[in-house]
């Protein structure tokens, strides 16, 4: 067992793909990125944007050390005004991206915002930072990036006379932290209109989310946004981490609806019977192989190999670079009732070693894959599109679709991209 702790050199693998701070970013409707940075910090996230189709969207400013030195203020300005010249039609926001630099020279961003906007009108203008040194911090980049999304919506009604605290509330509620929606099959759906800021083209119907009655957090990503959120629109939240306990996903289910005052339509039992069933179905497919389970598939992967385990799959492995708050009781409980299951450090210097490599395995996560060089490939990525007892379900299919149709793992990285 490695511990979970530890400080120094770090492995990054190449199947650290998809969503990084940029791409998260880009989910502003209308919006376009401009990276501020030494050019060593962006030709990754430069090559990933061609490479996931964001090249039209985001732009570099690429500082020297005399810019450095002397200061790089004058130069946004100028830069988007040449932006600007090139695109045909204008963004109604501009996410400007700073490396950790920038937190050690100490810009101005408010007195720089105030003068982009005087400068560009009816342009919102919103900075956050992709600052690694950071990480450890209460506002880590990738919480701090959701939270500025949401940002650009109270800057917006500001900007147009709005009182954000009067804003009238409908029965909507808001899905905060997941990268994507939840799919119309999930029985969330059942009880209420969800936004999501992907289900958004434009940027005034983006702004309808500071009319939600309710935010549901299903990623801690999403918390400094629901934080905020609840000061800037009075919005109130609940942590709902995705989870695949059943008996989790039903105390979930009754905080929910305690919060709205409502109960699920078709009762939360029909349900439930329904992942259940395809849990018996996948572990009689699947059998004894063994199985791993790593943090780039779920926030909570401790959670994930507890719910596997009871269920009488064959968890032997644990892939995470740190353990969430919400999923450490999950993680003493493996450590109380199954000490056998192995807690391993993807990002280790000693994963170079490669010496937990078990071909005859089923991994869910890329990560897992990567490092175990498995045959058997469950592609999930931050529980996208998974909540409740659909979630579950969709997990037991994936898992089964990988057992019956081994994936190329090269192939998979390929497609996961660049992070970005």
């Amino acid at each position: 067992m490695q511990c979970l702790c530890e400080g120094g050199l770090h492995y990054d693998a190449p199947s650290k793909g998809d969503y990084g701070i940029c791409r998260m970013g880009l989910m502003v409707p209308e919006s376009i990125e401009l990276f501020v940075g030494p050019s060593a910090c962006g030709r990754h996230g430069a090559l990933g944007a061609i490479k996931n189709g964001y090249k039209d969207r985001i732009f570099y400013l690429y500082l020297d050390q005399s810019d450095i030195v002397n200061g790089y203020d004058h130069l946004i300005g100028d830069s988007i005004e040449r932006i600007l010249k090139k695109l045909e039609k204008k963004p109604r926001a501009i996410i400007m991206i700073f490396t950790c630099i920038d937190d050690l020279i100490g810009t101005d961003h408010a007195a720089l915002k105030d003068e982009l906007t005087d400068r560009f009108p009816g342009i919102v203008f919103q900075s956050s930072h992709m600052n690694p040194i950071k990480t450890n911090t209460k506002e880590p980049p990738a919480l701090a990036i959701q939270r500025d999304v949401y940002r650009t919506i109270g800057t917006y009604l500001k900007n147009i006379g709005k009182e954000l605290h009067d804003i009238p509330k409908d029965k909507c509620i808001n899905i905060l932290g997941a990268y994507e929606p939840l799919p119309e099959t999930n029985e969330l759906r059942s009880i209420a209109t969800l936004r999501h800021a992907a289900d958004y083209d434009s940027f005034d119907e983006f702004t309808e989310m500071s009319k939600s009655r309710l935010n549901l957090v299903l990623n801690p990503l999403g918390k400094l946004a629901a934080q905020e959120m609840e000061q800037t629109f009075d919005i109130p939240y609940i942590e709902v981490p995705v989870t695949y306990d059943l008996d989790e996903i039903a105390n979930d289910y009754r905080k929910i609806e305690s919060a709205i005052g409502e109960k699920m339509s078709s009762g939360p039992d029909a349900y439930r019977k329904e992942a259940e069933h395809a849990i018996r179905k996948a572990l009689n497919h699947i059998g004894n192989i063994p199985v791993i389970v790593d943090s780039s598939a779920t926030s909570q992967p401790f959670g994930m190999a507890m719910s596997l385990l009871k269920y009488g799959f064959n968890v032997i492995r644990v892939e995470a670079e740190a353990v969430t708050e919400s999923d450490k009781p999950h993680m003493e409980w493996l450590q109380e009732h199954h000490p056998e299951v192995e807690f391993y450090r993807p990002d280790a210097h000693s994963a170079v070693l490669f010496d937990h490599r078990l071909k005859e395995s089923l991994a869910i996560g890329i990560q897992a894959a990567y490092m175990a060089d498995s045959m058997y490939i469950a592609d999930i990525f931050s529980d996208l599109q998974m909540f409740g007892y659909d979630g579950v379900i969709s997990l037991m299919q994936r898992m089964e679709e990988a057992f019956n149709t081994p994936r190329n793992l090269r192939q998979l990285i390929n497609e996961y991209g660049l992070v970005i």
